[in-house]
């Protein structure tokens, strides 16, 4: 039995082609301060975001994916993968990809529209 908690690496290729809206994003990061939370959670990552991919007419945005996050200094917010993408390495030491399995609805996508107009600079 594969145990649930296994990571397979993937490529950035096969992370654009996979991820979808509401996918999690698990992230280890290499400051201090993350350290020093996973050590009071006993966890294996200390920040989370959420993707996002919208429809786009345009084929150079096609296949951009973007991460909702919150931060400190900036608060909720939307950033391209391709921005986040820079960091890795420098910043972020490990990066999970949990795809969500649903049926992603008209109703569900107009909820997120509702919760990002709200939540985006707070």
């Amino acid at each position: 039995m594969e145990t649930f908690w296994r990571h397979e690496p993937i490529s950035e290729e096969q992370f654009i082609n996979r991820a979808d809206t509401f996918d999690i994003l698990l992230f280890r990061c290499k400051s201090t301060g993350a350290k020093l939370q996973r050590s009071f959670t006993f966890n294996d990552y200390d920040h989370v975001g959420m993707c996002l991919r919208f429809d786009s007419k345009d084929p150079k945005r096609k296949n951009e994916v973007y991460i909702l996050e919150a931060t400190g200094n900036l608060g909720v917010a939307i950033k391209k993968w391709s921005h986040l993408r820079d960091a890795y390495g420098e910043f972020y030491e490990r990066i999970v990809l949990r795809h969500i399995e649903m049926e992603r609805t008209q109703n569900h996508l107009k909820m997120l529209a509702k919760m990002l107009k709200e939540a985006c600079g707070r």
